[in-house]
C-alpha cells in the first residue's frame, strides 16, 4: 500500500501541474488581447518567453521579418531608375546565367545579378559600417557575364553597385578565393554615406565609383 505522505505529494504535483497550465492559458490570453486592442504594445512569442515590443517599433519589426527583396522587386525597381536614361530590364533565364539582361540602343548585355541583405550586426561591423552585403561568385560564372549588379538592402533602402568586366578583374586581383573556389563581395556603406567594398576591417576599394554607375552599361553597349 502506497503511504499518507506518497498521495500528499501526488496531489501537489497536481495542483502544480494546473497552476502552470492556468499560467500558460493566461499569458496566451493576454498576448492575444494586447495583439488585438489599441495598446500601446504588442506581444512577440519566442521558444522560452513572451517579449514585450512597443508599438512604435511594431513596423520595424514587420520590416525586418516580412522584406526579402526578390528578383522580380529588384527588376520593378530597376526598370524605374533606368528608364529615363533608355535602358530597358529583363529577367535573364536559366542558359544566360540567371542575372537581368539590359537594352540600350538595341544592345543586349548580360548582367550578373547578386542580391544581399545587411549583414553588418550579425557580424560585428555595426560599429563602423551602417550596412554591408555579402555575396559569393564562383570563377566559372564570373566569364559569362558582360557587367555585374550588386544589390544590398537594408529594410527599404537598396543600394547599387555596377561594374564593367575589367572592372571586376581588378578587383578579383585583391581577393584570394576560399577552399571552394569561390569570390567573397562585401559592399558597405559606412555612417558618412561613403561605399566601399571591404574585407572585415580591411577596405578593399572605395566602391562610390561602382554606386549606381550605370553609364557602365551604356558605354558597354555603345562599343
Amino acid at each position: 500500500m502506497k503511504d499518507r505522505l506518497y498521495y500528499e505529494l501526488l496531489g501537489r504535483i497536481s495542483e502544480l501541474e494546473n497552476r502552470m497550465n492556468k499560467l500558460e492559458n493566461d499569458l496566451k490570453n493576454q498576448k492575444s488581447n494586447y495583439n488585438n486592442s489599441n495598446s500601446n504594445f504588442i506581444i512577440k512569442e519566442s521558444k522560452s518567453n513572451f517579449t514585450y515590443i512597443t508599438k512604435e517599433s511594431k513596423k520595424e519589426l514587420i520590416d525586418v521579418e516580412e522584406t526579402k527583396l526578390t528578383k522580380d522587386k529588384v527588376i520593378s525597381d530597376l526598370t524605374e531608375k533606368v528608364r529615363h536614361l533608355g535602358i530597358t530590364i529583363n529577367k535573364g533565364n536559366k542558359t544566360e546565367g540567371l542575372g537581368i539582361i539590359t537594352t540600350y540602343n538595341g544592345i543586349k548585355l548580360n548582367v550578373m545579378l547578386r542580391t544581399s541583405r545587411d549583414y553588418s550586426k550579425g557580424y560585428s561591423w555595426e560599429d563602423k559600417y551602417e550596412l554591408s552585403g555579402w555575396s559569393t561568385i564562383r570563377p566559372d560564372k564570373i566569364e559569362m557575364f558582360d557587367a555585374y549588379l550588386f544589390v544590398v538592402y537594408k529594410q527599404v533602402n537598396i543600394y547599387y553597385f555596377v561594374l564593367s568586366k575589367g572592372e571586376m578583374n581588378e578587383m578579383l586581383k585583391q581577393k584570394v578565393p576560399d577552399k571552394n573556389g569561390s569570390y567573397h563581395f562585401y559592399f558597405a556603406r559606412n555612417f558618412e554615406g561613403h561605399f566601399y567594398e571591404h574585407r572585415e576591417d580591411k577596405v578593399i576599394f572605395d566602391a562610390n565609383k561602382y554606386y549606381n554607375n550605370w553609364d557602365v552599361l551604356k558605354s558597354l553597349a555603345n562599343k
